[in-house]
């Protein structure tokens, strides 16, 4: 399943980077997020408590941050698992100047098993879309809003 969209943030692109890189902040931001700790180099073990809908339960795994193209782009890839289901997901976060905001523009593959899978994509890729855009509004907040 494709998921994409995109959400201006009320901040400079610099600051954007540095907050989407910043993982006290990524723990600050991400929706149901319990525990984020470095487990290396641009790389995290995660713990999310998800209650949207018909998608509950508490997941663990980890993230990766790779092809970082300073302050343009990065890929992200995200693997967690609990006992409603599995989430593989690799996406791309570009981040574009736009009237002195920036667009943060979001692209992901992502595939899905276990219960969670028999929701239906539907649902689950409206619940996702739902939680992303949390994610960039509290980056929105956390930035202040302004330029």
């Amino acid at each position: 399943m494709r998921i994409e969209g995109s959400r201006l943030v009320r901040a400079p692109r610099a600051a954007v980077w540095a907050a989407l890189n910043d993982p006290q902040v990524l723990k600050r931001v991400t929706p149901g997020c319990e525990q984020l700790e470095a487990a290396g180099a641009d790389q995290y073990s995660v713990t999310l408590k998800v209650g949207v809908a018909a998608i509950k339960g508490t997941f663990n795994g980890s993230i990766h941050v790779r092809d970082k193209q300073e302050p343009e782009r990065f890929v992200m890839d995200v693997a967690a698992s609990g006992t409603s289901g599995w989430v593989k997901m690799t996406g791309q976060v570009t981040l574009m100047e736009q009237g002195g905001g920036t667009l943060v523009a979001y692209d992901w593959d992502v595939q899905i098993g276990g219960a969670v899978a028999a929701v239906g994509q539907r649902v689950v890729g409206g619940v996702a879309k739902l939680l992303i855009d949390q994610m960039f509004g509290k980056v929105d907040a956390v930035l202040g809003g302004a330029a």
